[in-house]
């Protein structure tokens, strides 16, 4: 019972104080600043010498970007990495044959030079007894490369 009492007592002083704040002017309530100088120590000028204010700096506008200061180096923007190359486009591991097309033919084709060597080596990796004898619509199987030459894109 005595907290409650206490509480109310406090909650009725605190309302009091509002009160009695409200009804006074607002003008008794900031005391006006003072132009005295008292608190200031000015030594070596006569006492009705007032020091230079230097000028506020402009404010910066919004949206407008600030220039650096003189003598001081603007940052370097980062480097733009450079994309990374393409990879080349897969090779063929097939070829179907087409009319009037030789082994010969495929092999320059694919291996950019044709000798009688990797004729022979082509022939070989798809078991063809005659080099000549191809049908029209046969399927080759290309190796990556013949004979320790690479194949090329055609």
């Amino acid at each position: 019972m005595r907290i409650l009492l206490l509480l109310v007592a406090t909650a009725l002083l605190l309302f009091g104080a509002i009160l009695w704040r409200l009804g006074q002017p607002v003008e008794a309530a900031i005391p006006p600043p003072a132009d005295s100088g008292e608190g200031l120590i000015l030594l070596g000028l006569p006492a009705a010498a007032t020091l230079p204010v230097p000028p506020a700096p402009p404010l910066a506008k919004p949206g407008i970007p600030e220039l650096p200061l003189p003598g001081l180096a603007a940052p370097e923007p980062p480097p733009i990495p450079e994309p990374a190359p393409a990879p080349p486009p897969p090779l063929p591991t097939t070829h179907q044959v087409q009319d009037g097309e030789s082994l010969y033919g495929i092999v320059r084709r694919y291996w950019g030079q044709a000798t009688p060597a990797l004729v022979e080596s082509l022939a070989n990796a798809n078991r063809l007894v005659d080099a000549s004898a191809l049908e029209v619509g046969q399927i080759l199987r290309l190796p990556p490369s013949l004979d320790g030459i690479p194949q090329q894109s055609p």
